[in-house]
């Protein structure tokens, strides 16, 4: 039997954004057009605080007491307004919302948990098309409320997000994969599968190797969608002259194109980078 290569007929890509004011205006800017063939993917940071005790500036806030603030601020106010943010730089076309950048000391779960719904119940309520991210390695807790969601048929379609190190055994990985979507009594059809290789050295090679591992997922074209990631943006800006354009190539891009040209695919898949 031939093998059969799919490409998705919406998404044709997936920016990682950190949900913050730039991110927000370069997504309300994207014209109404080009927005029905991209689905961002935002990851929910801590909002910022005033770092100062006093007026003057002169005496700093202890780690402890900027993170306290921080947390306090996201679970009274800023997660209210993001649906809101949404809704007016994105509308209602396909988002996907990540929450894994949060964290609260012991407390990161609850945190993680508590923003999620907040997020999904807000979001449906205006009729926003919110898909949430799960990460193979979240903890149980997590994993139990998002099944909770579906169950309660509040989220109908889940993004699943796994990374290079879940590609070095491929039976391990169809088999969290197979156990996740069990537990979770849904199907690949409603999962949207993101490998997330994150920063590769652009030198190593590795894209290559772990684009083909990819391709061995188990039933790969029955994901809903099959999207993969990587990010060409330099570690730090020490090469880069002060006050001069610099030109960096888009190893990522290159990568993808070159990979995607392959005819033994069993599936294309839909391009994303950290943007």
């Amino acid at each position: 039997m031939e093998k059969i290569t799919f490409m998705t007929k919406q998404i044709k890509y997936v920016p990682v954004l950190k949900w913050k004011t730039a991110e927000m205006t370069a997504l309300k800017h994207i014209s109404s057009e080009h927005k029905k063939s991209i689905a961002p993917l935002i990851e929910i940071v801590l909002p910022t605080v005033n770092p100062y005790k006093d007026k003057e500036r002169k005496i700093k806030k202890t780690d402890e007491e900027i993170h306290t603030e921080m947390v306090e601020k996201m679970v009274t106010k800023r997660i209210f307004k993001i649906p809101e943010e949404i809704e007016k730089s994105w509308g209602a076309g396909k988002i996907y919302i990540d929450v894994t950048l949060l964290h609260n000391k012991d407390k990161t779960n609850d945190l993680k948990i508590f923003a999620l719904n907040t997020l999904v119940i807000e979001s449906s309520i205006k009729k926003l098309k919110i898909i949430p991210v799960i990460n193979i390695a979240d903890d149980s807790l997590l994993v139990s409320n998002v099944k909770d969601l579906i169950s309660k048929k509040v989220v109908d379609e889940l993004c699943l997000r796994i990374t290079s190190s879940n590609l070095k055994d491929l039976d391990i990985l169809n088999n969290k994969i197979s156990s996740l979507l069990n537990f979770l009594k849904t199907v690949k059809q409603k999962v949207h599968l993101l490998v997330d290789l994150k920063y590769l050295d652009p030198l190593s090679g590795n894209y290559d190797v772990l684009f083909s591992s990819a391709q061995k997922i188990r039933d790969l074209s029955q994901f809903s969608e099959f999207i993969f990631a990587d990010g060409a943006f330099p570690v730090d800006m020490s090469e880069c002259p002060f006050e001069e354009p610099t030109y960096l190539p888009r190893r990522d891009w290159i990568s993808w194109k070159n990979n995607t040209a392959k005819k033994d695919l069993d599936r294309v898949p839909v391009y994303s980078d950290y943007s």
